[in-house]
């Protein structure tokens, strides 16, 4: 049997974590017709795969980050391709020097992607939280009193 442990991790433990909501706005069409359209599914598809090479290939690798598409909406019938899709992200970082990196490399994504579609988007970041940074000297404790 394994035993694992309680997390008594010393600083920092957990990163800053912030979302945001992205609202790609395509032009719809019937699935028969899809030179008509802009696919905001297909562009949020494009964005989910680009998104994932941030953390692989724009930061550090020991820097704890993390971004994460955990969410994708869009249409409501199998033969249309709707005008909107929504893809929801979690961002975060431990290192304050990636912060800017993450949040300026997502937003590139997303707009590039956009355009290279004819499609558009409109971001609602949501607020934060900061890292969570234990003290050494009672994680330890802490560390100790388990094993």
């Amino acid at each position: 049997m394994v035993e694992t442990l309680p997390s008594f991790g010393l600083s920092p433990e957990r990163p800053t974590e912030t979302s945001v909501t992205v609202l790609i706005q395509g032009q719809g069409s019937h699935a028969s017709m899809p030179q008509n359209c802009a696919d905001p599914v297909l562009v949020a598809a494009q964005i989910t795969v680009a998104l994932n090479t941030i953390v692989s290939r724009s930061v550090a690798p020991d820097h704890m980050n993390m971004v994460n598409v955990g969410m994708i909406r869009a249409g409501g019938a199998p033969d249309v391709i709707p005008d909107t899709a929504r893809i929801g992200v979690s961002v975060g970082t431990v290192a304050g020097e990636d912060w800017e990196v993450l949040g300026s490399r997502a937003t590139d994504i997303v707009e590039d992607t956009c355009a290279a579609y004819g499609a558009t988007a409109t971001f609602e970041w949501a607020d934060g939280y900061p890292v969570i940074v234990n003290d050494d000297d009672v994680a330890q404790i802490g560390y100790d009193a388990a094993v």
